[in-house]
Order: C-alpha cells, then sequence, then structure tokens
C-alpha cells in the first residue's frame, strides 16, 4: 500500500529519508511535470493519532521548503503506484490548475467570533496573543442549532416537525449570509495582502467563522499586520490566527481524500 502525501510540482525530489509513516522513507511517483509524495506501508489505514497527524504535517512542510505542494488529506491511501498513476494522469488538467493557484502561497486560518447577537455581522472583541497552532485536517464538526428530526416527538405531529425543518433552513441561510458579507468585508481590509479567500458559515450561533486566507508566502508579515490594524479598527471582533499551513482549502482537484 502506498500512502499519499502530496501532489508535488516536480516530476521528482529528494527522498526524505525516514520521516513518512511506520518510519519509512517518503519517495516520488513520478507522472509528467509532477510527482506523488508516498511511503510504503503495510497497513491498509493509519489511525489518526497526534502523532501520525503531524507526521504527515512535517512531510508537507519538508517538501513546502522546496516545491509547490497540493496538500491531501490525512489517510490518503492509494494500493499501489499504477493505480496512483491512472489517477494522475485522469486528473491532470486539475492538478495543474490547483498547482498553479497555490504556487507560492501559504493558508492562514482566522476564527472570527462575536459575542454581540444583536448586530448583523459575527465579530468580537480584539486578542493579540495568536492561539496555538492546531491542525487544519481534523476540525471537529459542530452541531447545528435545531435537530429537526426530534425522537422524542410522537409520530404524526408533522407540523411541529415541519415548523423545526423551517426554522433549521431559515437559521442556516442567514449564517450563510452573514459568512459572504463577512468574506466581502476581509476581502475589503485584506485585499492587499490577499489573494483568496474561503469563509465558512459557523454550525451555529454560538460557534465562530472559520476563514481561510490564501496569502503569498514572502507577505505572511505584511498579512499580520494588515489583521492586526483590522483588529483594530473592528473591536467587536474576536480573531484569532493560526498558520501558515499548506493550502488545503484551495484544492479543487477531487477526488483529494481517502482512498484514491
Amino acid at each position: 500500500m502506498l500512502y499519499v502525501y502530496a501532489i508535488v510540482e516536480s516530476h521528482c525530489f529528494e527522498t526524505i529519508p525516514s520521516e513518512g509513516h511506520e518510519a519509512g522513507d517518503v519517495v516520488p511517483v513520478p507522472c509528467g511535470a509532477f510527482a506523488a509524495a508516498v511511503s510504503v506501508i503495510s497497513a491498509r489505514t493509519i489511525e489518526a493519532t497526534p502523532q501520525s497527524v503531524w507526521r504527515h504535517e512535517r512531510v508537507l512542510e519538508r517538501l513546502m521548503q522546496d516545491h509547490t505542494v497540493l496538500p491531501l488529506r490525512f489517510g490518503t491511501i492509494c494500493p499501489d503506484a499504477d493505480a496512483l498513476r491512472e489517477f494522475l494522469v485522469h486528473s491532470t488538467n486539475e492538478l495543474l490548475s490547483d498547482l498553479g493557484r497555490v504556487r507560492g502561497k501559504v493558508e492562514i486560518a482566522l476564527r472570527i467570533v462575536d459575542d454581540d447577537r444583536s448586530v448583523e455581522l459575527p465579530g468580537g472583541c480584539p486578542e493579540r496573543d495568536r492561539v496555538p497552532t492546531t491542525n487544519r485536517q481534523t476540525a471537529e464538526a459542530v452541531p447545528g442549532i435545531l435537530d429537526a428530526s426530534n425522537d422524542d416527538e410522537p409520530a404524526g405531529r408533522g407540523s411541529a416537525y415541519l415548523r423545526a425543518r423551517l426554522q433549521h433552513h431559515h437559521s442556516e441561510m442567514a449564517r450563510e449570509d452573514s459568512a459572504k458579507r463577512l468574506g466581502q468585508m476581509l476581502r475589503q481590509h485584506l485585499g492587499t495582502v490577499l489573494k483568496d479567500i474561503v469563509c465558512a458559515a459557523p454550525a451555529d450561533a454560538s460557534a465562530g467563522y472559520l476563514v481561510s486566507c490564501l496569502v503569498e508566502r514572502d507577505r505572511v508579515p505584511a498579512f499580520a499586520d494588515t489583521l492586526e490594524r483590522f483588529r483594530g479598527d473592528h473591536p467587536r471582533f474576536d480573531v484569532t490566527c493560526t498558520g501558515p499551513w499548506p493550502p488545503y482549502s484551495f484544492v479543487a482537484a477531487a477526488p483529494l481524500s481517502g482512498r484514491l
């Protein structure tokens, strides 16, 4: 079995010895203008322990020092090199497009929270300190504000069920609309140091908005300064920041997770 860490914009790269899963080497599987970074493993799966997840992340960081990299999600496994090359050939156009999009760039993650529910747009109070770096691959989902399938409600009470579904639908629409407006605001204030942005609506009214920012690697200090000015201009926003990360949120080619 092959564990696949990333697609690298090079037909070859120097082997990374003993840094992969099961203490294996990280080696290239070439395919045209790019290569997949893989390790040979004996198991059919890799358990998502903190140690294994960080091993995956460290391999990506090593590769990003010298190459443009499309990061694959933790746990991407392929049966053999032939199957992997078949996927790469089939996805060549999409992979080349993604490589061009993220070349020379990194991902910065923001979490934005607002405790003042009377305002239209989510935000919060300024916090200067950065939170400790957290893994971008394994964020847990937060339940929605209302579970419409209430097991305690007797069968036949369809009107109550429909009201719950309608309330849930309206809440989701409101959160998605707020996420769009928040994304527009961030583009306006961070546009000079921002190449792209993805703003995800929170799962419920108390959760923070998760924002992924695509930033040129050499512009990360300028991004941090601009973000600090944004905090000062919008003191109701509680903004925490982690990164830089491999640009997971800006890889469009699929499937780039699970089993290839």
